[in-house]
């Protein structure tokens, strides 16, 4: 896999596991009735370890924290306490590119750990808390590939990978996907540049997968 793909594509894994993670919680709510961590049966816990677990991998290993929100606020409906979720979901929030949405979760995680005298997390909480709602480049990264892989919508795709590339004009993975999403979006000749940037990028660190994919759009194969 290219550092291209590595780095800036959507892993198409956790939008394969994203139904399961939502049936685990139907089964444990309709097998006790209710979503209440009070009233959970071992199979219930063992469901909630299991979605939890789900979204942690999005996250971490798939780089997908679009689908880890919805993930992270399953857990969050079989047990509405429950402490990491709501931590990992205010992270997944921010690498989504939503912000504003993140910082009234990051509170309900300052006050969590406030009452049971975390002072890791709550050092955590406080510094997010400290700066401005900000979309960073791996929410604007991770806002452009749900739009050209999962909604289909290349030409707003092109706009969130612009928008990384304002802030960042030697970013790898936004070149190469500003390229797709302006082919796919019809628009090859404002893509060509692009490929031929991503040309150069690719050859000045050996990435032959990409040079060769550059290299064959390029020359219209």
């Amino acid at each position: 896999m290219t550092r291209s793909q590595s780095h800036s594509r959507l892993s198409f894994a956790g939008l394969l596991f994203a139904a399961p993670a939502i049936i685990l919680w139907e089964t444990a709510c309709n097998k006790s009735g209710s979503s209440d961590a009070t009233t959970q049966s071992p199979a219930d816990a063992a469901a909630q370890a299991a979605v939890m677990q789900h979204g942690l991998d999005l996250v971490y290993k798939t780089n997908d924290p679009i689908d880890a929100v919805d993930t992270f606020r399953v857990v969050l409906k079989m047990n509405p306490t429950h402490y990491g979720a709501r931590f990992q979901l205010a992270k997944a929030l921010d690498l989504s590119g939503k912000p504003t949405e993140a910082r009234p979760v990051w509170n309900e995680v300052l006050t969590a750990a406030e009452a049971i005298n975390d002072t890791a997390t709550l050092a955590t909480a406080k510094a997010r808390l400290a700066q401005p709602d900000t979309v960073s480049q791996a929410g604007m990264m991770a806002a452009g590939l749900n739009l050209l892989y999962v909604k289909g919508q290349p030409a707003a795709a092109a706009d969130e990978f612009k928008k990384v590339l304002a802030k960042n004009t030697n970013h790898y993975g936004a070149h190469f996907q500003l390229a797709r999403a302006l082919d796919q979006a019809g628009k090859p000749d404002e893509a060509r540049p692009y490929w031929q940037k991503m040309l150069t990028m690719a050859r000045s660190i050996k990435d032959q997968q990409t040079i060769d994919a550059a290299t064959a759009r390029l020359q219209g194969k």
